[in-house]
């Protein structure tokens, strides 16, 4: 490793996280997004997640500091992209468009526990939603998250990350960019999709976009900063952390679930658990159709496998009536919250 990657090591080690010294906000009259290094708010963008990779990259890496976390936000998005080549369109001043830009270890944006990434900026983006859903006086335990990258308020979808290995340092080869790509229906008037919803649909009185838009990105940075900062302090060791975060966080626990694998092989069965890796484990039906509860044995009926990748879609269960906490919320209440460290 050399000596800068020692000393970022060095400072995570002990402790030391970075000052923040955020940019001018672009926006006049938009505070900047002080728990980051640099803010950028741009008017309108193709994709977000482009725009950071295009302005942001080069000075990240050139970044004295140890963990420099920059954040681009956007008020509309005319090419959004997604997981499996989606694409959609944001109109003005409706939804939370955001890019997370990080720099961490090559080994830790690429190795054995990459998978976490996206996993660690869903906790982050869910605890964010629930911290503001909780202020409003709406229940926040009806926000979830959806393996690997899809934030939910009960069935419905909120918003979905998607996470991108950016760039490499050609002179350190030992740093690595990431970004984040944060996207949140916040005031949408008409759902484009019928499992779409929208934040102001559920939480009342909620405050004007940009002043909203400051607040989940403000929220969000703050959790992001601290959990890559333990990530690239602890690694593996980290993960059992993470892990039970993601669990306690979890709408795809206990749910039967159909996955449409990268070959185009769809199989459906029961989400049981999540792996060391970040994997979902799936206890799949048998050839009578039938699935084993998610507390069964490996003996049980059923097959159980390891998903890495695909479209996990959550098979239709009865609608929580409205006020009502949903199951996955009610077996979490006696967890740990992630969010406490924020107290």
């Amino acid at each position: 490793m050399d000596s800068s990657a020692g000393s970022r090591k060095a400072a995570a080690m002990s402790g030391d996280v970075p000052s923040m010294a955020p940019d001018d906000a672009l926006e006049p009259p938009t505070p900047a997004v002080t728990t980051a290094d640099r803010c950028m708010v741009l008017e309108s963008v193709d994709s977000t997640n482009t725009q950071a990779r295009k302005q942001l990259c080069e000075p990240i890496l050139a970044d004295a500091s140890a963990f420099p976390l920059y954040v681009l936000l956007a008020n509309e998005q005319t090419g959004g992209r997604g997981r499996l080549g989606r694409t959609w369109v944001s109109g003005h001043g409706t939804s939370f468009l955001s890019s997370f830009v990080a720099r961490i270890p090559t080994a830790l944006a690429t190795g054995a526990c990459s998978g976490w990434l996206t996993t660690i900026a869903g906790i982050d983006a869910v605890e964010a939603l629930r911290a503001i859903a909780k202020r409003h006086g709406a229940d926040p335990r009806h926000i979830g998250l959806k393996w690997p990258n899809d934030v939910y308020w009960d069935g419905l979808k909120l918003g979905g990350i998607l996470t991108e290995l950016a760039a490499v340092h050609a002179g350190l080869g030992d740093d690595a960019v990431v970004i984040f790509g944060i996207g949140i229906n916040l005031f949408l008037d008409e759902r484009p999709t019928a499992i779409a919803t929208s934040l102001h649909r559920h939480v009342p009185g909620l405050p004007a976009y940009p002043v909203l838009r400051n607040e989940l990105a403000q929220l969000i940075a703050q959790r992001l900063r601290q959990d890559l900062h333990t990530y690239c302090a602890d690694g593996a060791a980290s993960i059992a952390m993470f892990r039970q975060c993601a669990e306690a966080l979890s709408c795809t626990l206990g749910r039967r679930v159909s996955v449409e694998l990268p070959d185009g092989t769809r199989i459906t069965g029961v989400a049981q658990g999540i792996r060391s890796n970040a994997a979902l484990e799936i206890r799949v039906d048998d050839r009578a159709g039938n699935a084993g509860s998610a507390g069964d044995t490996a003996n049980s009926s059923g097959t159980v496998v390891a998903v890495t990748a695909g479209d996990v879609g959550l098979i239709p269960q009865a609608v929580p009536e409205q006020g009502s906490v949903p199951p996955h919320a009610a077996a979490q209440a006696a967890a740990p919250a992630h969010s406490l460290r924020f107290a």
